[in-house]
């Protein structure tokens, strides 16, 4: 039976590891659906908006955020190349922490607010 030691080894500590924070590209896609779920926007029209709509990048973590989304095939490349899978993981937690920044500095939908 295969019990992940050659990508995971013994000294590897599952628990510890998820015992410090959710799974970051869980948190990542929760936040994007947020996002639609506020501007009150479904599925069909979401992905048809971003079949159709220019992207216009003008804030810096905006662009921060579009260079590493844009890294992905060149992620999956290396995967294929060099057969490291810790390479994805570490994308992915880079992607989720730019989009975090992203978050956090430019509101894309603003509720309104009774105060």
């Amino acid at each position: 039976m295969y019990n992940g030691e050659f990508l995971f080894p013994r000294y590897f500590n599952w628990s510890v590891f998820a015992s410090v924070t959710p799974p970051l590209p869980v948190v990542l896609w929760f936040s994007c659906r947020s996002i639609a779920r506020l501007a009150n926007i479904d599925e069909a029209t979401l992905r048809k908006a971003a079949e159709t709509t220019e992207v216009l990048l003008d804030h810096e973590k905006e662009w921060k955020l579009g260079k590493c989304i844009l890294r992905f095939p060149e992620i999956l490349q290396k995967i294929l190349d060099d057969l490291l899978l810790h390479t994805l993981c570490d994308y992915l937690y880079e992607l989720a922490t730019t989009f975090t920044e992203f978050y956090d500095s430019c509101y894309c939908v603003e509720k309104d607010r009774q105060t």
